[in-house]
């Protein structure tokens, strides 16, 4: 199982009382993640986490959606909160054959 193949376990339909779909899907990806960036949800806002002289690691997952947009947006946010572009790292693993 994992990203190549599934996991089939077996599944009794009968005893299937709930589902949840999912959260809806985003409208505005680079908005929204803006806005959790600025405002929090849940947590403090990344802008409230951030200092001047902070070392920021980003770990990338290859299958992000948008990863341009998501980098893009959470740097900003660093930036905004004092962090210099120059002490941002970016982290993702090599491409599998």
């Amino acid at each position: 199982y994992g990203t190549a193949t599934p996991l089939g376990l077996p599944f009794d339909g009968d005893r299937f009382r709930s589902f949840y779909p999912g959260p809806p899907p985003l409208g505005d990806l680079a908005g929204d993640l803006h806005t959790a960036l600025v405002e929090g949800n849940d947590f403090p806002p990344l802008t409230a986490m951030c200092v001047p002289g902070d070392r920021v690691v980003l770990a990338m997952s290859l299958d992000l959606p948008d990863a341009a947009g998501v980098l893009r947006e959470v740097i900003r946010a660093c930036c905004a909160a004092g962090v210099d572009p120059a002490q941002l790292t970016i982290l993702q693993p090599a491409a599998a054959d």
